[in-house]
């Protein structure tokens, strides 16, 4: 009984699967001076992998237009039909 109730789970929220695109452009990011340090170094893969990533950042880049994006706080108009 008591390793039943121990066992429960309390508060469990769905699990999302990140979009691969997102999960690229995140780790992209995140790893991208390092493979520039290790590209310098080694050469090989980690150019390849290095110069991946800056497509993928570069991709991102155009992908965000000034036109689309609102500033913190501010509020977005409706259109309406």
């Amino acid at each position: 009984m008591l390793s039943e109730v121990l066992s429960w789970k309390v508060n469990v929220s769905r699990e999302w699967e990140m979009p691969r695109e997102i999960q690229e452009y995140y780790l992209a990011s995140k790893y991208c001076s390092e493979l520039k340090k290790l590209s310098d170094l080694l050469g090989g893969p980690c150019t390849a992998w290095l110069k991946e990533s800056e497509e993928i950042l570069n991709a991102a880049k155009g992908c965000a237009r000034p036109e689309r994006m609102m500033p913190l706080g501010a509020a977005r108009e409706v259109d309406s039909v």
